[in-house]
């Protein structure tokens, strides 16, 4: 075995090189494993900076996924309303109260004109109300105020609804018939 200054060289010193200065001091190299501290704590931060601007514009999308999830099961519920309607003679289903679009509760409706019992991506259920000539579909939209900008972000705005008189789904903050 050789030693030098304390060192056992026959091992190689855990894998460092040894060299010989020309002072004749020997410098030991070693392998550079790891990262320092400050190296981390600098990928740490990029990581923080890149989550704080992505994560609040993927929350909004997914957000606004589910407003246009809500849209195209309004736009599913009326086009099974028209073809109700083709078939009675003219009338929509007459609902004065507010009746859950569910196939127990509308069990002429569903399965015949609409596949499956729609489902909203929030708590609550689709609701209908009509005289027969005109309805209104609306849904709760409680968990989902101010999540994509749009006019319903208010913390006002309760329900997402479509009306037959306007043709057009929009929000409120107070029940529209259902």
């Amino acid at each position: 075995m050789v030693w030098i200054k304390g060192r056992n060289m026959s091992r190689g010193d855990r894998g460092g090189k040894v060299k010989l200065r020309g002072d004749g001091m020997i410098r030991f190299h070693r392998k550079g494993k790891g990262f320092t501290l400050i190296e981390l704590l600098v990928v740490v931060a990029i990581i923080g900076i890149l989550a704080s601007i992505a994560l609040p514009k993927l929350f909004a999308a997914i957000c606004r996924s589910k407003v246009g999830q809500v849209d195209g099961t309004f736009g599913a519920i009326n086009g099974s309303m028209a073809m109700y309607f083709a078939d009675n003679n003219g009338t929509y289903p007459n609902k004065t109260a507010a009746t859950d679009v569910t196939s127990s509760a509308m069990g002429y409706l569903i399965p015949k004109y609409l596949q499956e019992d729609p489902t909203p991506p929030w708590t609550g259920k689709y609701r209908y109300s009509g005289d027969g000539s005109v309805y209104t579909i609306c849904v709760s939209v409680d968990g989902a105020k101010g999540c994509d900008g749009s006019p319903g972000s208010s913390p006002a705005d309760d329900y997402r609804y479509y009306s037959s008189t306007t043709g057009k789904v929009a929000y409120t903050n107070t029940n529209p018939g259902c």
